[in-house]
C-alpha cells in the first residue's frame, strides 16, 4: 500500500510517476541519470513529473531538460576516468579520482554508482533522512542475450518494472547489477559507519547489501 507513504519524504526515479494516480500522491523528489533516457525522451519528463516535485538530474543536461523545480547536480563517475559524462570532483583530491567507489556526504558532488537509486540514496543522506527505506529495488532484470549483445534493451513486455507501460516503445541503457551491487555494499559500509540507517523494504529483493525489513 504505497498510500501509506504519503506523509513521508519520498524520492523516486525515472517513470515512477506512473504510480502517482493509483497511490494517491506525488513524490517529494525525483531523479534521473540515464543519459539515453534524458536525451531521447526529454518531453516525457517535462510533461509527466508534477511541477511541485523537486527534480534532480546531471548538471550537463541543464540546457536539455526544461523542468520546473529542476535541481541539477554535479555527478561524478568514480572508477572510470574515461566515462564521457564525468564532471571533476570539486574537491580534486587523488582519492576521489582513483577510488573504485565513493559515497557523498555533501551536496557539491554526487557519485553515480551505475544506478539512479545510488544517486538518490546519497541525496537522501545529505538531506539528513534517517532512517532510509528502499522500496522497489528488485535488483534483478530479465534481459535477453540479444539485447545484451546490442548494448541496450527494449523490454517491451514491461516485465522488469512495476507498471506495464514503463518500457513501452522505449530503449534503455543496460544495467550492470554486479557493478551497482559493489557500490551498494560501499554505501552500506559508509552509512553504517556514519550512523545512517538504511533498510531494504522490497519484497523478494535480490539486493543483500542492506538489512531487509
Amino acid at each position: 500500500n504505497m498510500g501509506l507513504l504519503k506523509p513521508e519524504i519520498t524520492l523516486g526515479s525515472n517513470k515512477v510517476y506512473l504510480g502517482f494516480k493509483e497511490w494517491g500522491f506525488n513524490f517529494s523528489y525525483w531523479g534521473i541519470i540515464d543519459d539515453r533516457q534524458i536525451e531521447l525522451y526529454p518531453d516525457e519528463w517535462e510533461k509527466n513529473i508534477p511541477e511541485e516535485t523537486v527534480k534532480f538530474f546531471p548538471f550537463e543536461y541543464l540546457k536539455v531538460l526544461k523542468l520546473a523545480n529542476g535541481c541539477p547536480v554535479n555527478t561524478y563517475h568514480t572508477g572510470n576516468l574515461a566515462y564521457p559524462h564525468n564532471y571533476l570532483d570539486p574537491r580534486r583530491n587523488k582519492e576521489s579520482f582513483e577510488a573504485a567507489h565513493m559515497f557523498s556526504s555533501t551536496p557539491d558532488v554526487i557519485y553515480t554508482g551505475w544506478t539512479v537509486t545510488y544517486m538518490l540514496l546519497q541525496i537522501a543522506a545529505v538531506m539528513g533522512c534517517n532512517p532510509i527505506y528502499l522500496i522497489g529495488v528488485d535488483h534483478r532484470f530479465r534481459i535477453s542475450a540479444e539485447d545484451r549483445n546490442c548494448g541496450y534493451w527494449t523490454n517491451e513486455k514491461g516485465e522488469n518494472h512495476f507498471h506495464a507501460d514503463y518500457s513501452a516503445n522505449k530503449i534503455f541503457n543496460l544495467p550492470d547489477e554486479v557493478k551497482a551491487e559493489a557500490f551498494f555494499y560501499h554505501a552500506a559500509e559508509y552509512c553504517q559507519s556514519n550512523g545512517i540507517l538504511v533498510y531494504n523494504a522490497t519484497p523478494g529483493t535480490a539486493l543483500k547489501s542492506f538489512p531487509t525489513i
